[in-house]
């Protein structure tokens, strides 16, 4: 009998390996908000998102020009703040535009790679999104937005409300700026699976492994590989700073996002791998990573 978490994978993938591997954000029509909150399953519009991500870069756009105009004809520097406020939300836009309406890419497995990893060959898989660096890059622009504008009203209520907006976003940067550093490294080896994410490095032996399922986060698709209790073999070590968290269960997790390897392809070969030891050689070859790009440890000649 399966699991819940079992159907909820099966009904995951059903979704095709494309949309598994996409930003969503949970807005649109007044459905789309409720099946989002219901279950998680409805992005928003493709529609919808173009309106949103225009809307807010014109608004933004007017706001900063007009501020601009008044800041060259008034005295004062109190305008300069309406012009840091317009250029970040102007990023904002952009930011969102740029995560949830650019389509991923196919995953064709073509960064899967083997190497030699602490001295031994292993199948690696790294980090083939772009969404860290589209969101340090993004925050980045919007602090620095932010702290010229708090400057350039020094003196004037504007700069106090600018300053407090730019503290929290700038608590952010290093952060952020670590995780796209980082990624999601994700290394195979014969003896087990080691993960080099934004949060933190882990690492679990293959007899550890409990099940590969797929959860659902609401923004994107994680792929989860769990431990069994009490395993020996798992190991995490938390990244210092603010937004590293934690896991609350032993176990790796990886978006799916930054994997250039097709969801339902993966789930098989990790599935694989851990209930039949003795087809983990292939990790030390190109059939672990033929497998992972076509579904099959078969060769190409």
């Amino acid at each position: 009998m399966a699991t819940w978490g079992e159907r909820t994978t099966h009904e995951l993938l059903q979704r095709g390996d494309t949309e598994l591997r996409r930003l969503r954000v949970p807005l649109g029509t007044v459905p789309e908000v409720w099946a989002f909150v219901r279950d998680g399953r409805r992005p928003a519009g493709r529609g919808f998102l173009w309106f949103v991500t225009v809307t807010n870069v014109l608004l933004g756009a007017a706001l900063a020009a007009g501020s601009a105009w008044a800041l060259a004809e008034a005295d004062g520097t109190g305008w300069a703040a309406g012009v840091a406020i317009g250029l970040a939300w102007v990023a904002v836009g952009v930011g969102v535009g740029v995560l949830h309406l650019r389509r991923p890419g196919p995953a064709d497995g073509a960064r899967v790679d083997v190497a030699t990893v602490e001295g031994r060959p292993a199948v690696v898989l790294p980090p083939a999104g772009t969404v860290p660096w589209v969101q340090a890059s993004g925050t980045t622009a919007v602090a620095a937005a932010l702290v010229t504008g708090a400057v350039a009203a020094h003196g004037s209520g504007g700069a106090v409300l600018l300053w407090l907006a730019a503290l929290p976003v700038l608590v952010c940067v290093p952060d952020l700026w670590l995780r796209a550093r980082h990624g999601g490294r994700l290394v195979l080896s014969r003896e087990g699976l080691h993960l080099h994410a934004g949060d933190g490095a882990g690492t679990l032996a293959w007899d550890d492994v409990a099940g590969v399922r797929l959860v659902d986060t609401g923004r994107y698709v994680d792929l989860v590989v769990e431990a069994r209790p009490d395993a020996p073999s798992w190991r995490w070590h938390r990244r210092r700073g603010v937004l590293p968290r934690t896991p609350r269960r032993p176990g790796l997790a990886v978006p799916l996002p930054l994997l250039d390897v097709r969801p339902s392809v993966l789930v098989r070969s990790l599935e694989h791998w851990a209930r039949h030891p003795g087809t983990r050689t292939e990790l030390e070859d190109d059939r672990g990573r033929y497998r992972l790009a076509e579904g099959t440890p078969s060769l190409p000649w």
